[in-house]
């Protein structure tokens, strides 16, 4: 499984530190959207890599997106937090508008970055990396 994030926001980069102390299991990898893995896992899953309003989870052929990804990634969590997953049951319309807000806003409100993030020495084997 691979989260593709937008590699310069800083809420993206937030949302995986937390991912990561959270999860139940090592198992998701990730890939930020602006290397050319990133690019390919989403144009394979028809999802525009140009568009870095969305994050991607990649399961096997299933491809989750915006607020579906995210509360498919809560199920991976660590309770209490992987209770949120069952905010799924909620519209996914009503979901995805609260996501695009927050997407069209996020740079102003927590920032960007001019390069994407490097991870830790430690935890540089669960991201992809370009060949």
């Amino acid at each position: 499984m691979v989260v593709v994030f937008d590699g310069m926001c800083n809420l993206c980069d937030f949302a995986v530190q937390f991912i990561l102390r959270y999860e139940a299991n090592a198992d998701l990898r990730f890939c930020p959207m602006q290397t050319q893995t990133g690019r390919m896992l989403m144009e394979r899953h028809g999802v525009n890599p140009d568009d870095p309003s969305t994050f991607v989870l990649v399961e096997g052929d299933r491809i989750w997106t915006k607020s579906s990804a995210a509360l498919r990634v809560a199920t991976y969590l660590r309770r209490p937090w992987s209770w949120l997953a069952v905010l799924r049951y909620l519209p996914a319309t009503l979901r995805d508008a609260v996501y695009d807000f927050i997407a069209r806003h996020r740079y102003r409100w927590f920032g960007r970055r001019d390069q994407c993030v490097v991870p830790a020495a430690g935890l540089q084997r669960r991201f992809l990396q370009d060949d």
